[in-house]
């Protein structure tokens, strides 16, 4: 069972500013989930709550294996764990190593960027329970970096919907789906 999110990036490096403000709302949107992390990646809320994992589904590493996952200035690199982990999202600030140097991925990256002007990735959750913070981290990304991202996914925006409430519920935002996933989404 594959259901996928998709992400496509415009440019190979991201405004670091941009990116520490994105990195800032995922680990906060992140802490409501039982996490595989040391107790100081806690975030305090404006109103001095404790944001902390409410959110019974397990995060951690990349690889599923109930390691720390990552969300640093370099990138996002996370999977649910144990049977509850599929495929990693994997998000960097930084693209321009993918096209540099020799080796098959290389080529396959320096390939798209030279065609069309983007990287692309996405992660096959198979509806595990850790695709929420998967949708959710898209959300956000798409909502920081606006046009220079683009996010999809086989739920189309449905797939997206439970992300989008949860960011909005965490950060007290109001983003709206046809700010993020504008193909598809009729207007209000």
């Amino acid at each position: 069972m594959g259901y996928t999110q998709y992400f496509k990036k415009k440019e190979l490096t991201h405004d670091p500013k941009t990116w520490d403000a994105f990195l800032q709302d995922c680990k906060k949107v992140a802490c409501r989930f039982k996490l595989c992390l040391p107790q100081s990646i806690q975030f305090i809320t404006d109103d001095d709550k404790v944001i902390v994992g409410d959110i019974d589904t397990e995060i951690g590493d990349g690889m599923g294996d109930g390691g720390h996952p990552e969300f640093t200035s370099k990138r996002i690199w996370f999977n649910g764990v144990g049977d509850d982990s599929h495929e990693t999202l994997s998000i960097n600030q930084d693209d321009a190593p993918s096209i540099e140097g020799e080796g098959r991925m290389v080529s396959y990256y320096k390939e798209q960027w030279e065609r069309d002007k983007m990287i692309s990735g996405f992660t096959k959750t198979a509806h595990k329970p850790y695709d929420l913070l998967v949708t959710a981290t898209l959300v956000l990304y798409k909502h920081h970096f606006g046009d220079l991202v683009e996010i999809s996914g086989g739920g189309g925006p449905e797939g997206y919907q439970a992300g989008l409430d949860l960011v909005n519920e965490t950060l007290g935002c109001k983003i709206a789906m046809k700010d993020i996933y504008p193909q598809d989404c009729e207007e209000d």
